[in-house]
């Protein structure tokens, strides 16, 4: 992936990352990162696993 396509996909799962603040990390580091937060990102959490909700504006659609 190219350093646009990861930081897209890593907004994608956490959107309080910058775009600006991602840009300032190496390629190697965002890979690392996404990977990172693609296997936490569905969070067991008791007896439950807590899906990420969906953006606001998507929810009512």
């Amino acid at each position: 992936m190219s350093k646009s396509e990861l930081i897209t996909a890593i907004h994608r799962l956490n959107h309080t990352a910058g775009r600006d603040f991602l840009n300032r990390f190496g390629e190697k580091d965002l890979a690392a990162y996404l990977a990172r937060i693609e296997r936490t990102h569905l969070i067991p959490c008791a007896r439950y696993i807590v899906h990420p909700r969906p953006p606001i504006a998507s929810r009512w659609m």
